[in-house]
């Protein structure tokens, strides 16, 4: 009797010490994942699944709903650290792949959990698989709302928020009525709900995104309801930091950075709101200060992923020395990110590494997986770095290929230009400049400069014909004809033909009292 007594209070004991050390991983998880610390959190969240399915094997009540729940928190943490990594295809397929393995498998421990499916059709939705996302949002709604069920009063209230949420997210237009029919839900039943008016907010974001006009740049409706959310709970800094993302959606950057500040304030470790200041501050080109958040992120997460990123501060901070000591000491916890070795070849480029720099460059173009992500500039880059090499002809061909995939990279065009002027082919300059003129337009000073360079040339006929449209803005442009003229004469029958742009411009500088410039 008593050997069965202290058996009996042995494992009541034993079960308060698992239920406290599970507990304890719950809050730990959801701090780390609050922080971004993913891979860390994924780490005490399979403790949490182990405890789960331990739970299971005693028949434990609730258990089924309460692994399913650690399955959803599982895969909500691969689908953030997915959506973290913007930059690095591979991982975010693989952490994408992993938090859909996750909800599919809390779906199987207990189908009544509409989460899981809420969670699944986040991933459907990030694929642009539109139609599977409103199936699993269609059914996770019927579940959420489905008496029979006896879910608890939160957990409804969060699938339907989840459904808004995921719709609001990655839905199309027709979509939103259906998030705002859940919105509305949550409304009714608890209007002190503390996280509805965010979501709200999240959810005017969107619709603004569909609208025209004025109306687009319109920030007041989700600010409203983020405000709402405030006035529930003045502590909520997720509602702050959202509206500091609203402002830098139309680059107020102030305003914006106003808003940060006070997220920090409330909350001095919330990992996000540096991360979100050291990006608006990136974006502001404030760099130093950039650098500057970005360490005070850094200390609160010092994932692999962020400290890689980190590298990238310190090369738009012109400080290549350290960017290089980063970058060299980050790479091998994470290999394949494509993104770094883009970083490495623009720092080598600058530190005159060229060698190194090049190879590099060939690295990022292996191993990013997505050409989506290459940008002219990244031609660019190996363009000069191969240059640098006096490889030129290949050099101004990489250049040039980068401009031809993509249109935004503009400045290709001056520097083939550049280099063509380094080694005086006043042809290939004259050429380049015209190309130039003719895709992005240009202004009376580069039509001086094509034609300057086509009289280099000794295409004398065609520059005197581009002076001619510049003549009214450049007094020079008169000189510039008349010696074009000259240089068109024929010694054996010679005709003046430079004479009268001669006369030309000495009455114009006579008549603006300018002196004469030096000639070329």
């Amino acid at each position: 009797m008593n050997y069965r007594i202290k058996l009996g209070t042995m494992m009541a004991v034993l079960f308060a010490m698992v239920v406290k050390v599970n507990a304890q991983t719950i809050e730990s998880a959801a701090l780390l994942k609050r922080n971004e610390q993913f891979e860390k959190a994924s780490s005490e969240y399979g403790k949490l699944i182990g405890f789960g399915n331990a739970a299971m094997g005693r028949q434990e009540p609730e258990a089924a709903m309460k692994l399913s729940t650690i399955y959803y928190q599982t895969g909500d943490n691969y689908m953030r650290w997915a959506l973290s990594e913007s930059e690095n295809a591979s991982l975010v397929l693989e952490k994408m792949d992993s938090a859909m393995m996750m909800f599919e498998k809390g779906a199987r421990i207990l189908d009544a959990n509409p989460m899981n499916h809420i969670g699944a059709a986040g991933v459907l939705g990030w694929k642009k698989d539109v139609n599977g996302m409103d199936a699993k949002l269609t059914y996770a709604n019927t579940q959420a709302l489905d008496k029979k069920l006896k879910l608890s009063k939160e957990l409804t209230q969060e699938a339907l928020l989840g459904v808004a949420s995921t719709y609001s997210s990655y839905g199309r237009k027709e979509d939103l009525a259906k998030a705002n029919l859940a919105l509305n839900e949550v409304l009714k039943r608890n209007p002190k709900n503390r996280d509805l008016f965010v979501v709200w907010g999240d959810y005017e974001d969107a619709a603004r995104k569909y609208a025209t006009g004025i109306e687009a740049s319109n920030l007041s409706k989700a600010i409203e309801q983020y405000n709402k959310a405030m006035t529930i709970d003045p502590l909520n800094v997720t509602a702050v930091l959202k509206k500091g993302v609203l402002y830098k959606q139309v680059e107020n950057w102030d305003k914006a950075l106003e808003f940060y500040n006070e997220a920090i304030k409330i909350e001095p470790n919330f990992a996000p709101a540096y991360r979100e200041k050291a990006e608006l501050l990136k974006s502001a080109q404030r760099f130093a200060q950039a650098v500057e958040a970005y360490e005070a992120y850094l200390k609160l997460n010092n994932s692999c992923s962020a400290s890689q990123r980190y590298a990238t501060f310190l090369f738009l901070a012109k400080d290549y020395s350290k960017a290089m000591m980063e970058l060299e000491r980050t790479l091998p916890c994470n290999p394949n990110n494509a993104v770094m070795y883009r970083v490495l070849a623009y720092t080598c480029l600058e530190t005159g590494d060229y060698a190194k720099g090049l190879v590099n460059i060939d690295d990022f173009f292996s191993k990013v997986q997505d050409t989506k992500y290459i940008t002219g500039a990244d031609y660019g880059v190996k363009g000069k770095l191969l240059n640098a090499l006096g490889q030129d002809s290949l050099g101004i061909a990489m250049i040039a290929k980068g401009m031809e995939v993509d249109t935004a990279y503009k400045s290709g065009y001056d520097e083939i230009i550049e280099l063509y002027k380094k080694v005086k082919k006043f042809d290939k300059v004259a050429m380049w400049s015209e190309k130039k003129i003719k895709r992005l337009g240009g202004k009376p000073l580069d039509y001086f400069n094509w034609a300057q360079n086509l009289y280099l040339s000794k295409n004398y006929m065609r520059a005197d014909s581009v002076f001619a449209t510049i003549e009214e803005q450049y007094f020079e442009a008169t000189l510039m004809r008349a010696k074009a003229n000259n240089r068109m004469e024929v010694a054996e029958d010679f005709k003046g033909l430079g004479k009268p742009h001669f006369e030309k411009y000495i009455t114009r500088i006579a008549e603006a009292e300018v002196n004469i410039p030096g000639t070329i």
